[in-house]
């Protein structure tokens, strides 16, 4: 079951913003917080960026210095957002003590590839 205001597709959720009582919006109008693991020492690292594919290059081939010493990295989950406010909030709080808390039990594979809780979210 979704959040109200939020869409499951594939393994991401995207707000969805209203217009004349449609939704509106393509992936050029989002903003994204995504979760990428490190291959190498299975390490997170939360960030946001309006393009996901371009950065997530960007922390492969070690062009951000935070991310640089544990490549390859691949992609966990991403979120959509359609203000770009709502998507650095959101990362702020990914970065906080009950954000990580958050992150690890519904947004990240464990160990048998399940999320810690599964209500609301698609299995892997």
């Amino acid at each position: 079951m979704a959040a109200p205001g939020f869409a499951l597709s594939g393994y991401a959720w995207h707000a969805k913003r209203r217009t004349k009582g449609r939704s509106e919006g393509n992936d050029a109008d989002m903003h994204y917080v995504y979760v990428i693991r490190s291959i190498s020492t299975a390490q997170l690292y939360v960030g946001a960026k309006s393009d996901l594919k371009k950065r997530l290059s960007d922390h492969n081939s070690g062009r951000s210095p935070h991310t640089s010493k544990f490549i390859p990295w691949e992609l966990e989950r991403y979120l959509g957002f359609p203000e770009k406010q709502q998507a650095y909030d959101f990362e702020k709080y990914l970065k906080s003590n009950s954000g990580r808390a958050f992150t690890s039990k519904h947004l990240v594979r464990n160990h048998t590839g399940r999320t810690d809780s599964n209500a609301g979210v698609a299995e892997w």
